[in-house]
């Protein structure tokens, strides 16, 4: 079985309601983030260089099965 499929049926044996079922996940977030291609025009030779932003954030998002309840996001940001 897949396991989608294992899944409803702990769900469907155990009595669960959409309620009771809960999924989190985590993404990252970039902030300060410079676009990788610039455009310049044709009279231009070249353009000014960029050092690469590491200012990333995770985000953990969690909500129930019925999504009538989510709870707050959660953000993890590198220590000082």
């Amino acid at each position: 079985r897949t396991y989608p499929e294992k899944i409803q049926n702990i769900i469907a044996e155990q009595g669960y309601t959409a309620d009771q079922v809960f999924n989190a996940d985590e993404t990252g977030l970039w902030w300060k983030k410079m676009p990788s291609k610039t455009f310049i025009s044709k009279t231009e030779k070249t353009a000014p260089g960029f050092k690469v932003s590491k200012d990333r954030l995770t985000l953990l998002l969690c909500s129930n099965a019925s999504g009538d309840f989510m709870t707050k996001p959660m953000l993890v940001y590198r220590s000082l």
